[in-house]
């Protein structure tokens, strides 16, 4: 049976007259109405939330001990259902009630899971302030787990701030109670928290130091399941370090308990980190017989969206080995399914997975109709995030309006009789200005057909005269009309280059995305010749930020297709493939351009310099760490306190050049202070030339941003805009012009 609010407000009357009523406070009928509205809405299996059940259980609890053990029980229930509202209303007033000492036990719980119920949905600074109430309620108690408890919730809430220290601090306090307690479920919990953390601090070293001591702990405990989720993460780290050998050896001790505990599920996610790890070494065809052993375990036991992933990953990598048409078959399985089942994130990706294909394949064309789909659907995934927004904002506006709804009501009969008046002022103003237009009209006509008449006469005088000249004008006229076919042509090719101008102009960073973590910045972005071949692209994952400076080969539409390709490839290998380092991203682009452009069966000279910083805080807000890596093209960086540029040179080699293939990309590893510039730049600016063929020069660029270094970002840029404009007067723009600088 369903209760509305107005029956709700019968039962709360009705329980102030129960013969109990002196043992009934108006906050517990106040209780009730709130249990009765949320089990109404939701049944909750394990407690037999009916409003009967539960007015009957509250109603014959006594103490306000077994009240608030009562309201954990609901609001734990409601938690396992994943009902977190319905349970943060419950803990609410369960908090209202466990104000005594006697009960502080249970008021600590009810903040810690109240903290959680924030922290989950990312509202830190209130999170923060419940669990901070819970330390302070046992500085006067000793719960030593429950206390463990909090800081272990502290070290997570802080982990996902990125404050790493401190997330470090309160995981250590966590397993100094444990330690002392001899709690060893505990221990290997919180030595899985450190492990971890330094995993995302990339400290590997100690991140494998806690995944032992865990190990363990486990081991003891005989718990196979969370054992085998350990090694995998062992064989991940290892993975990442490069050290193959040792992750296959972890990889297959979790392969081994996964059999043996019969988890398909883990069997299918192990084969699948196995073929990757081949994938990584390029040994393909175990790549291939891994992943296709964990497709078919995810067809049996997987979710669709596990499965598009396993078809997609294969379909890259029958690409890598060379068999295109499995590929093919692999890549549009997956998108099959991604379209049936609305993953429009899955879908783009896919779309960019068969350009790439196509581009192997030489279908140019095709891989450019799927790099527009991968456009559409990136735009409506835009889109649907904006209408989430609008959708909070409508609840919002609703609750406000509902209060409101009186005087709404009273404002909306006004604009009514309001329109009606304007509607009839309006039929007056257009039947006046209709038979206005009417009367207008006759004396047109009649002026028309007079001026009608004198042309047809002055056409008969001058008939003689256009005879004469009818020579002339067949002779302009063929002149004429050749000048505007080559005009319609022109016309045509450079609507063309515009069009393709807007769509590349689609792909580089929005202004307003990258303004929300780039605070100082500046870009100075000049194609030669509508569209560019240079390029930049700016993106954050995590806590990284990355400022990435392409110069592609050539510049107008060869230079512009190469930089569409190139930008897709950044996105997949940073986005999909989460390679975070630059020199990494660097290796791996050069593997997929060659593949893009079918290198090894071409000669083209097809390439591209790159200059890509990677950014990432520090425990010291003062410090920025700077990870770079450079194909041709050097950082320039300038520190507050220093009169100094410094160069960080690239690796003499070009992304997809036959030429120097011997040579590794370099990575360099920088700490900076907060106020340091960093300049990534193309080769147009100092390679611009004057009337007198006279370049600008690297040097000369190099003493100009030092001079220029203490001002405002946007000051450096007009500096930088004013020179160039002065060096190159009367004469053309001889390069793609991109020129990129950052005050961290």
């Amino acid at each position: 049976m369903l209760y509305n609010i107005k029956h709700c407000l019968i039962l709360a009357v009705q329980v102030q007259t129960h013969p109990y009523k002196k043992l009934i406070k108006m906050r517990e009928a106040l209780v009730i109405v709130i249990l009765v509205l949320l089990a109404t809405n939701t049944s909750v299996q394990a407690q037999s939330m009916s409003p009967d059940s539960l007015q009957k259980e509250y109603l014959s609890l006594k103490a306000d001990t077994q009240k608030v053990r009562f309201l954990l029980k609901v609001a734990s229930a409601y938690e396992t259902h994943k009902q977190h509202y319905k349970a943060d209303s419950v803990l609410g007033e369960m908090l209202e009630i466990a104000h005594d000492e006697q009960l502080s036990k249970y008021e600590i719980l009810a903040l810690l899971k109240k903290g959680k119920f924030w922290q989950e949905r990312s509202n830190y600074k209130k999170s923060l302030k419940y669990y901070h109430q819970a330390l302070d309620k046992m500085k006067t108690t000793s719960y030593p787990l429950i206390k463990a408890k909090a800081f272990q919730s502290l070290g997570s809430l802080f982990a996902e701030q990125g404050k790493l220290e401190e997330s470090e601090t309160y995981y250590q306090k966590a397993l100094d109670i444990y330690d002392s307690t001899q709690n060893l479920k505990g221990i290997a919990q919180s030595y899985i928290s450190l492990g971890r953390m330094f995993k995302g601090r990339q400290q590997f070293g100690k991140a494998l130091q806690y995944y032992d001591k865990a190990i363990k702990a486990f081991e003891q405990q005989n718990d196979p399941m969370t054992l085998a989720l350990i090694y995998r993460r062992k064989g991940v780290i290892y993975r990442m370090l490069k050290k193959y050998k040792q992750s296959e050896v972890f990889y297959n001790k979790a392969l081994k308990i996964y059999k043996a505990q019969k988890s398909e599920r883990g069997v299918a996610s192990t084969l699948y980190n196995l073929g990757l790890l081949y994938a990584y070494q390029k040994k393909y065809p175990k790549a291939i017989e891994f992943s296709l052993q964990s497709l078919k375990l995810k067809q049996k036991v997987g979710t669709q969206r596990q499965i598009a992933n396993s078809f997609t990953n294969l379909g890259e990598l029958f690409v890598r080995s060379g068999d295109l048409n499995r590929a093919d078959t692999m890549l549009k399985n997956a998108l099959n399914i991604t379209q049936k089942q609305g993953m429009n994130d899955l879908v783009m990706y896919n779309y960019q997975s068969l350009a790439l294909l196509d581009s192997a394949r030489g279908n140019m064309m095709g891989a450019w109709n799927y790099l527009r789909k991968y456009q559409k659907v990136n735009a409506k995934l835009y889109d649907q995030r904006g209408k989430k927004l609008l959708t909070k904002m409508r609840a919002k506006y609703d609750t406000e309006r509902k209060e409101n709804e009186n005087e709404l009501l009273k404002q909306e009969k006004a604009m009514q009789l309001q329109k009606l008046k304007t509607q009839y002022l309006w039929l007056i103003i257009i039947s006046g200005g209709f038979f206005a237009m009417v009367l207008l009209a006759v004396v047109l006509y009649r002026y028309y057909r007079s001026k009608q008449k004198a042309n047809l006469h002055l056409s008969k005088l001058n008939q003689e005269l256009h005879q004469q000249q009818e020579e002339i004008i067949s002779q302009r006229d063929f002149i004429e009309n050749q000048n505007k076919s080559l005009s319609e042509k022109n016309t045509m090719i450079t609507q063309s280059i515009k069009a393709a101008k807007n769509i590349q102009d689609a792909t580089l960073p929005f202004a307003s995305r990258v303004d929300a973590f780039l605070q100082e910045y500046f870009c100075i972005y000049q194609p030669k010749d509508i569209v560019s071949g240079d390029f930049y692209w700016i993106e954050r994952i995590d806590k990284r930020i990355f400022v990435v400076a392409v110069d592609c080969t050539g510049h107008g539409v060869p230079g512009a297709f190469m930089s569409m390709i190139t930008n897709t490839l950044l996105d997949h290998i940073v986005k999909v493939q989460r390679i975070m380092q630059p020199k990494e991203i660097l290796s791996e682009l050069n593997v997929k351009f060659g593949y893009a452009l079918k290198k090894q069966e071409s000669n083209t000279n097809s390439g591209m310099d790159v200059g890509m910083c990677m950014f990432n805080s520090t425990d010291n807000a003062q410090v920025t760490n700077v990870a770079f890596s450079g194909a041709r093209r050097p950082l320039y960086y300038i520190t507050p306190k220093s009169n100094e540029l410094i160069e960080v040179r690239g690796t003499r080699r070009s992304i997809g050049s036959k030429r120097r293939e011997d040579l590794n990309f370099e990575g360099h590893q920088l700490q900076l202070p907060q106020g340091s510039m960093l300049y990534l730049s193309s080769d147009g600016y100092a390679d611009q030339n004057d009337a007198q063929r006279r370049k600008i020069g690297t040097a000369y660029l190099k003493q100009l941003l030092l001079d220029i270094s203490p001002l405002s970002v946007a000051r450096q840029k007009k500096a930088l805009l004013d020179h160039l404009e002065n060096h190159m007067k009367n004469t053309e723009q001889r390069d793609d012009i991109l020129l990129l600088g950052v005050r961290l």
